[in-house]
């Protein structure tokens, strides 16, 4: 399976985010700045490029990235599984969290598997930065259309959307999951 390659290195691309300066007319930049700073980690470790944060009343509390290869082959540790599991185990004790109050970023458009697992979580704001349109196997929002009724219903309360944010982000965004896209793929293929 071949992915389009990375137009940058990943020293390139840590150098823009440490000159990158959220622009503060834009809603998300802020935190889709986050999301793509965990990508970046996220790619430098060896793993697949995508990173997000969680945030309530404009205040940061999780961050963190994929973590499928490194520390070791976990298939499920997608950086949307990740941060939400952080999440869950943070409101352990809470009967019934008010999950409208936090917001979820994500440097990629969710894939399927990260989709059905934003649904069932209940978080109801959920941004991305870059939006994989070339791939349609990709998260792409239209694949909720095509998920069983009972999922289709289940994510009717949330509000999935693009983030508003620079297009510099968009661009690291998208390099960051390049610079690991194949080599995953590869990673999984020869499992």
């Amino acid at each position: 399976m071949e992915f389009s390659s990375s137009a940058v290195s990943i020293t390139t691309l840590k150098e823009e985010m440490l000159s990158f300066s959220p622009n503060p007319s834009l809603a998300h930049d802020a935190f889709a700045a986050i999301a793509v700073e965990e990508a970046i980690e996220a790619a430098k470790e060896g793993n697949i490029g995508v990173g997000g944060c969680v945030v309530i009343d404009g205040k940061l509390i999780i961050r963190n990235h994929n973590r499928q290869f490194v520390p070791y082959f976990r298939g499920d540790s997608h950086a949307e599984m990740v941060i939400i599991n952080q999440l869950e185990d943070l409101l352990e004790h809470e009967a019934a969290p008010d999950m409208r109050a936090y917001s979820f970023y994500s440097s990629q458009e969710p894939c399927p598997m990260c989709m059905l697992r934003l649904i069932s979580s209940g978080l109801v704001n959920i941004y991305y930065v870059h939006r994989d349109s070339d791939s349609p196997d990709q998260g792409n929002t239209e694949s909720i259309d095509r998920l069983p009724p009972v999922w289709r219903e289940l994510a009717k309360r949330q509000h999935i959307a693009e983030a508003e944010c620079s297009i510099e982000l968009k661009e690291m965004a998208r390099q960051a999951f390049l610079l690991t896209a194949s080599a995953a793929a590869e990673k999984i293929q020869n499992r």
